[in-house]
């Protein structure tokens, strides 16, 4: 976000110098503020997200919604694979249903990812696909499901 930030002033202030001959400084206030005010609106979506969307690992299924806000159970041993996903910068994971077209999405900005982990490991096993793209995701830091994109 910094890095756009900063490109999105320099950007600005290129264009003021190229038609007014001078940068003025409420035209860079207004290239910084815009920014500032998409990510913080960008965060509140996401931990509403996270609060209106629960998921819960059931001792032998996962509960969650998928993007529509379909409430779906899919069984662990139903799980052949998981995959990431992002939708306006909110990263989760893809957990296919059977005989629905939409997945269960599983934010990665859980309260306590490292807790739901160690809950799938328990339920499902820890070489589960779920599992796996969890601690993929995670990272060696082993946690907090900050992982950069690049």
């Amino acid at each position: 976000m910094g890095v756009l930030l900063v490109a999105n002033v320099g950007v600005a202030a290129v264009a003021q110098w190229r038609t007014l001959g001078s940068v003025e400084l409420q035209g860079l206030a207004q290239a910084t503020v815009l920014p500032l005010a998409l990510g913080a609106l960008l965060v509140v979506i996401q931990a509403l997200v996270v609060l209106a969307f629960p998921v819960r690992v059931l001792p032998d299924a996962l509960q969650g919604f998928n993007l529509w806000g379909g409430y779906k159970t899919v069984k662990w041993g139903d799980i052949p694979e998981v995959s990431a996903g992002a939708l306006m910068r909110m990263r989760y994971l893809k957990v296919p249903v059977p005989a629905s077209p939409l997945p269960i999405t599983v934010p990665l900005l859980l309260a306590d990812l490292p807790g739901f982990l160690a809950a799938v490991e328990t339920r499902a096993g820890p070489e589960h696909p779920l599992a796996v793209a969890l601690r993929q995701e995670m990272g060696p830091a082993g946690g907090d499901g900050s992982k950069s994109d690049g």
